[in-house]
């Protein structure tokens, strides 16, 4: 789902939930998802570094009143806006287990959730 997409309808759940609404983000592993919708797969740690563009505009359509233009690798908007605002401050989830996965959830989301092994 493109950012700006799910920034208005996570705003808008947000708004029926009265604040109170969290966003599992998930950078894909299944091969078979990303072909249904004819999309490439990217490699691995590539797809947490879309997903960190992907995030940040998220955050920033959640934040900012005012128009702005993003220029990244994978995304170039112009004139975005969030409108409506979140009512509260969503909480953004992960459950990256990599190297790759731990480092986008430290950096960009509130709650992240891992397997533990007990060898």
């Amino acid at each position: 789902i493109h950012p700006v997409m799910a920034a208005k309808q996570c705003a808008t759940c947000d708004h029926i939930g009265s604040g109170r609404f969290g966003l599992n983000i998930v950078s894909g592993y299944n091969k078979a998802d990303f072909e249904l919708f004819g999309i490439k797969m990217l490699d691995h740690d590539e797809r947490y570094l879309y997903t960190e563009e992907w995030t940040t505009i998220l955050k920033r359509l959640w934040s900012e009143k005012e128009r702005f233009d993003f220029n990244g690798k994978y995304f170039q908007l112009k004139g975005s806006v969030g409108n409506p605002l979140p009512v509260g401050q969503p909480k953004i989830i992960s459950a990256g287990s990599s190297e790759a996965g731990r480092r986008f959830a430290i950096k960009h989301t509130d709650f992240l959730f891992m397997c533990i092994l007990k060898l």
